[in-house]
């Protein structure tokens, strides 16, 4: 099984430009990491801001279920999404391909 993989570009307002996705990645990931990648780049934004500092180039963020990067460039962010689609009892075990 392979696992999904995603790319979404969206804008610095928080608008989907393009979406580059696997057919077996479901929507409702694209959605969740979507919003969940505009709040966090909106909050470390502030708080950069707050305190003069400059955002890094790649922000990771780890979950149960999937993981994401955000790549800034120029007016754009863009959102790499890695969904590990394993069953809830295979989570953390290596799996081989046959």
């Amino acid at each position: 099984m392979k696992n999904p993989f995603g790319l979404v570009v969206i804008g610095i307002d928080g608008g989907v430009i393009n979406k580059f996705l696997s057919p077996n990645l479901p929507s409702s990931i694209v959605d969740e990491a979507v919003a969940l990648s505009r709040d966090i780049y909106r909050l470390l934004q502030a708080i950069a801001e707050e305190f003069n500092y400059s955002l890094p180039k790649t922000i990771s963020l780890v979950l149960d279920d999937y993981e994401i990067v955000l790549i800034k460039k120029k007016d754009k962010i863009i959102v790499a999404i890695h969904y590990y689609a394993m069953p809830e009892g295979k989570r953390g075990e290596v799996l081989a391909e046959a």
